[in-house]
């Protein structure tokens, strides 16, 4: 949770500059839902909405590592292919994937 929401204007404004994408205003207002502190949010969007960059969006504003857990192998594998078209470091792990040494890390 942060001191401070960042504003509407704040969110387009850095998505646009790191991303390189235009967000909508619902994928702005889940962003600062998310950042308020709220324990739960749920949020219904269309397929091919951009529901994936809900995800991003907070990342903008959070010091730290974010794990997204998905329950399909290949929505993590869409989820690894955004992170890294907005140029974000990901992993994408699974049973087949998950080593001891991922583990200590």
């Amino acid at each position: 949770m942060l001191d401070s929401v960042p504003s509407i204007k704040d969110v387009q404004f850095h998505s646009a500059r790191e991303y390189n994408v235009l967000v909508c205003l619902w994928q702005v207002e889940n962003c600062r839902i998310q950042l308020s502190g709220v324990p739960y949010l749920v949020c219904i969007a269309a397929m091919g909405s951009g529901e994936t960059l809900t995800f991003w969006l907070p990342i903008l504003y959070q010091k730290g590592t974010t794990f997204i857990i998905v329950p399909l192998k290949n929505l993590g594998k869409q989820m690894a292919d955004v992170a890294a078209s907005l140029r974000l470091t990901s992993a994408l792990v699974t049973h087949n994937t998950l080593t001891k040494l991922l583990l200590k890390v």
